[in-house]
């Protein structure tokens, strides 16, 4: 009677906690990736090269494990790196540039919004380096 009851307990437990951290929830559980917008166009479009904040959460969803905008001995070679092989930058608007001590309008000089997203924008180069 009393390991039903343990086990009882905890099940309802466990399904509350999965319930609320669907609804509610924090990291690749939050119901944001759920309804990410960005997440299928990168999935319909899998040869772009793509350079990322979030990387590990575009990584999760898609298969796929971006360049994070700080794997780039500078900008300069980030940019560089976009504009020779047309790929995109994608910006997450939970994982902003300034999280990796970048302020925004560094990092998308000389680049065009080509996208905008529920959860992101897109931009590519639109001069060369």
């Amino acid at each position: 009677l009393v390991v039903v009851g343990y086990v009882a307990y905890y099940g309802l437990r466990a399904t509350d906690f999965v319930r609320s951290m669907y609804q509610t929830g924090t990291g690749y559980l939050n119901i944001g990736w759920h309804q990410s917008e960005t997440i299928p166009y990168l999935q319909q479009n899998p040869d772009l090269p793509i350079v990322a904040t979030g990387d590990v959460g575009i990584y999760f969803w898609t298969g796929k494990l971006p360049r994070v905008i700080t794997s780039f001995p500078n900008l300069t070679e980030m940019h560089t790196y976009l504009c020779q092989n047309n790929g995109i930058l994608v910006i997450m608007s939970q994982m902003p540039t300034t999280l990796y001590s970048l302020e925004e309008p560094e990092v998308i000089h000389g680049f065009t919004l080509v996208k905008e997203f529920n959860d992101s924008r897109i931009f590519q180069c639109n001069q060369s380096p």
